[in-house]
């Protein structure tokens, strides 16, 4: 068989199983985005503490907002909001976006996280400056990740989700030498802070795999020569 023969193959098989890599057993949630116009907290927590609660922002769109004390080891010591209903297979998706406003006097060191039964995965920090809304995104590859508890990889994890979370946590990221060298340790907890935090028009986003050019290129040869067998057996 000829090198071009096996790209088309290859691109044929790849094509085949789009559909069912792609949309067969997806969770309903994903690329649905949530703006908490109907009032709804979308299955979003604080854990033991009160809330999250949906109110209007500056603009007078609704939002998700969390409420800290600050006191630390008790419960709405940190800004910290969780879902235990956006669970299941999640290794369809490829990003998690939403807008976070930050009314607070200091900076927030955004992170996303989720976790299986015995894993826990947690992002590389974004920061909002005080006074300011932006739309954050993070990328949900295992280069954006630090694992902070368990052994399992990224992947197998992302394919039994059963708790996200989106935290201020202002621990440095650890880096490529790992809890092993001391680096701080990152937790599902967050950092004590007396303030609160705005999030608005959550999606987790999934993107339809594209093929390189040359499976296009391929194919659309391959439907050419069927086009013209079948104008000459008519």
């Amino acid at each position: 068989m000829t090198i071009d023969k096996l790209k088309l193959l290859f691109c044929v098989v790849l094509f085949s199983a789009l559909p069912q890599a792609t949309f067969g057993q997806s969770p309903a949630f994903l690329d649905q985005v949530f703006d908490f116009e109907d009032l709804s907290v979308a299955g979003f927590a604080n854990g033991a503490a009160a809330g999250p609660f949906v109110v209007a922002d500056a603009n007078g769109n609704n939002a998700l907002q969390v409420v800290t004390n600050g006191a630390p080891g008790g419960s709405g010591a940190a800004l910290v909001v969780l879902n235990n209903a956006f669970s299941g297979d999640l290794t369809g998706a490829t990003e998690v976006l939403f807008d976070a406003t930050n009314p607070n006097p200091s900076d927030l060191n955004i992170r996303f996280s989720f976790s299986d039964p015995s894993n826990v995965f947690i992002s590389n920090d974004i920061v909002l400056p005080s006074g300011t809304t932006d739309s954050l995104s993070f990328l949900l590859d295992s280069n954006s990740f630090v694992q902070a508890d368990g052994t399992d990889s990224f992947s197998q994890a992302l394919s039994n989700v059963t708790q996200i979370r989106i935290l201020n946590n202002v621990n440095a990221s650890i880096g490529a030498g790992g809890l092993a060298l001391g680096a701080p340790v990152l937790d599902l907890t967050g950092s004590p802070i007396a303030g609160s935090l705005l999030v608005d028009n959550f999606v987790i986003s999934t993107a339809a795999a594209v093929p390189e050019p040359s499976c296009v290129s391929l194919l659309f040869g391959l439907a050419g020569v069927i086009a013209a067998s079948r104008r000459r057996t008519i």
